[in-house]
């Protein structure tokens, strides 16, 4: 594993200058939409999205994905 994952070398004036490009501010049409809370359901609806084809046949029996 250590030889798999290894530190990248990364130029700090590129990763600098991509911070400063990117988004300074949220524009105040995003904030009503940023201050919303998220539910619990939610939550668990969008971890556990994905493909219906892609759930084990005992998973999806018991969460009602056909």
């Amino acid at each position: 594993m250590r030889s798999k994952y290894r530190p990248l070398q990364v130029d700090e004036d590129s990763v600098r200058t991509m911070l400063e490009t990117g988004y300074g501010y949220v524009p105040d049409a995003w904030n009503e939409t940023l201050e919303m809370p998220i539910t619990a359901e939610e939550l668990k609806t969008e971890a556990f999205k994905g493909d219906s084809k892609k759930i084990a046949p005992k998973r999806r029996y018991r969460t009602g994905v056909l």
